[in-house]
């Protein structure tokens, strides 16, 4: 019998491994962005412990968007600037600008990159957030890295917008500016889900191949249902006098808005994945660029993925039959 992540549209065994069960994922440094650096030695590395607490305010601290001044070793962001220094294996660097993410093992989505970090400091600062009686992932993951990455108070939360799509779009416009610190969110998300016992909610990836290694029960339905309602609303209108509108409004990054290599369902079932790993999404577009309209040799090798690609593609299909429109006014995004 289907589990409800994705209700009756899962099909086979295969799918139904993938999709039901319970499985904590505790421990997360997959995606492609991560923060700012902690406290350093006067060798220039860092300690990664620039974490605020529950409750807490962002002081002096951390870098901004606007201020690229490079900062010395030993000043809470060894390095500043917009280069990373040299850091401890339990460190993070978030560039001054906002745009690059670096652990010791090299910037965020590099296999393995953040483990230690996220062990020794991240997971004991979410079971903080728990005791503290926080449980919305999403406010968590935020408001942590506020003071390395203050751009992170532009990455919005349900209770801040008036509508699904409203939220959707605020996110892709998020991570479109900020990969790095869009994809440090969602790996502390994924840790956050884990901790709250909110694993039916979760989405897991195996940084290395970037196959799917466990979904939730609730993913499918309501979550990725409403990314795919937005994305197809935004990319593909159902009524428009607009003959341009697929490129002025593509969905996300990965978007083949002429369809040469990848169909209208294909463009939205990759811009859901990139929003849960950026790294993974941009492979599938190239994926599918090497292959068109198959990527046959790339699914081949991940089962995972390909069983839940496939849902996607019928999950973008069921919502494509029963949709209505945007929830607000649409307009291109802003990526300055």
């Amino acid at each position: 019998m289907a589990r409800k992540g994705m209700g009756l549209l899962l099909a086979g065994a295969a799918a139904l491994l993938l999709m039901g069960g319970k499985k904590k994922k505790k421990s997360s440094a997959s995606g492609d962005g991560s923060g700012g650096a902690g406290d350093g030695a006067g060798d220039g590395t860092g300690g990664g412990d620039d974490l605020l607490d529950p409750g807490q305010k962002p002081s002096d601290g951390g870098g901004s968007s606007d201020d690229a001044t490079p900062k010395g070793p030993g000043k809470k962001r060894p390095g500043g600037g917009n280069t990373p220094p040299k850091l401890s294996p339990d460190a993070i660097w978030v560039s001054a600008d906002c745009k690059k993410v670096y652990f010791a093992e090299g910037r965020i989505g590099t296999p393995n990159a953040g483990q230690k970090w996220f062990e020794k400091k991240a997971l004991p600062q979410i079971e903080k957030f728990k005791g503290a009686g926080y449980t919305d992932p999403y406010e968590i993951s935020r408001q942590m890295i506020l003071k390395m990455a203050p751009c992170a108070a532009g990455f919005p939360l349900a209770s801040e917008v008036k509508s699904p799509g409203q939220l959707e779009y605020d996110r892709e416009a998020f991570l479109r500016k900020y990969r790095d610190v869009y994809s440090l969110i969602m790996a502390l998300v994924e840790s956050a889900q884990g901790i709250l016992d909110q694993d039916e909610d979760m989405i897991s990836f195996d940084s290395k191949k970037c196959d799917v290694t466990y979904v939730g029960d609730n993913w499918g339905k309501p979550i990725a249902e409403q990314m795919i309602n937005f994305y197809l609303n935004y990319m593909y209108p159902v009524a428009t006098n607009d003959s341009n509108h697929s490129e002025k409004f593509y969905a996300s990054l990965t978007s083949d808005t002429k369809e040469t290599s990848m169909i209208w369902s294909d463009n939205i079932a990759v811009a859901v994945i990139n929003r849960f790993d950026p790294r993974c999404g941009n492979e599938i577009a190239e994926a599918f660029r090497r292959e068109p309209f198959t990527a046959t040799t790339y699914f081949k090798s991940r089962p995972g993925l390909r069983v839940l690609y496939q849902n996607l593609i019928d999950l973008v299909n069921y919502v494509d039959n029963n949709r209505g429109g945007l929830d607000f006014n649409v307009e291109p995004i802003d990526e300055s």
